[in-house]
């Protein structure tokens, strides 16, 4: 089955007692909040999962190589817009990051909360491999082509090299875009 969180909070104990693990796909919609610090090292591992929505998760997010994040309000599976704020968020190799992106709801660098992001604390990139980045029209599996330059995620703190720890993923129809991927600060 699915997990919502519509509204309020669902805080999570002792992995062995909750059936989120079981959950395909895990929506943590606007006003909606996931706190995972009941469980171990308060960290919530995804397995084969998509993690999806406009709220918060309270703790970290392990995203496994089997796992997709899809930040925004998401509509029949595919990318939406909107910020899913993460406490702290570990990418492995393979794991995989849709955003959906229209030009109605970009500037040359995303506001928070005014188009599809991830809100986090730390970030961690893999530290060998590399995790895959897929930039959608919203709400459908049609790929992004708009050129320039878009700051995709905001964090605190960072572990790894973006130009060597991500990739763009398969999308059909990316036509003859070159993606590149770093850091800038205030």
């Amino acid at each position: 089955g699915n997990t919502t969180v519509s509204g309020g909070t669902l805080l999570l104990s002792a992995a062995s007692t909750n059936p989120i693990a079981s959950s395909a796909n895990i929506n943590v919609q606007s006003g909606g909040v996931l706190d995972v610090t009941g469980l171990p090292s308060s960290v919530i591992a995804l397995g084969t999962q998509n993690l999806t929505g406009a709220g918060s998760v309270t703790g970290g997010v392990l995203a496994s190589s089997t796992s997709t994040i899809k930040p925004g309000t998401v509509t029949a599976g595919s990318a939406g817009t909107g910020t899913l704020s993460i406490g702290s968020l570990n990418w492995t190799a393979g794991s995989t990051l849709d955003f959906g992106l229209s030009s109605a709801n970009l500037t040359s660098n995303l506001v928070l909360g005014s188009a599809d992001l991830i809100s986090t604390g730390a970030l961690t990139l893999p530290s060998s491999g590399k995790a895959n980045i897929e930039l959608f029209q919203p709400n459908t599996n049609l790929a992004f082509l708009t050129a320039g330059t878009y700051d995709l995620v905001q964090f605190s703190s960072l572990v790894g090299t973006p130009s060597t720890s991500l990739q763009p993923g398969t999308i059909t129809g990316n036509g003859a875009f070159n993606y590149s991927f770093g850091t800038s600060g205030n």
